[in-house]
């Protein structure tokens, strides 16, 4: 449909995009949403196609306790460095 064509040119259109830890002002699921409503393709891990890993600015530990991260804290922003993937900090 004319939809289709419209996202395949969107401003993130190319991009693959995936997100680790928590955000202040949005949930994940909405960020998501909106980055893929601008072109970006957003796969649940981090794929060998992902160019940009979003970090959060917490996580929730088990108990759902707020833990500060630091950028690089999580597991995919180690695997992001190592594979030179940029990653940008939530702000």
């Amino acid at each position: 449909g004319k939809n289709e064509k419209e996202i395949k040119n969107g401003p993130l259109s190319g991009m693959v995009i995936a997100f680790t830890g928590e955000f202040e002002d949005y949930q994940k699921d909405e960020i998501i949403e909106i980055c893929m409503q601008l072109g970006a393709d957003c796969p649940k891990s981090l794929t060998k196609k992902c160019n940009l890993l979003i970090q959060g600015s917490f996580v929730m530990d088990h108990f759902k306790r707020r833990l500060e991260t630091p950028i690089q804290e999580t597991t995919k922003s180690r695997e992001a460095m190592e594979r030179k993937i940029s990653i940008l900090p939530h702000d």
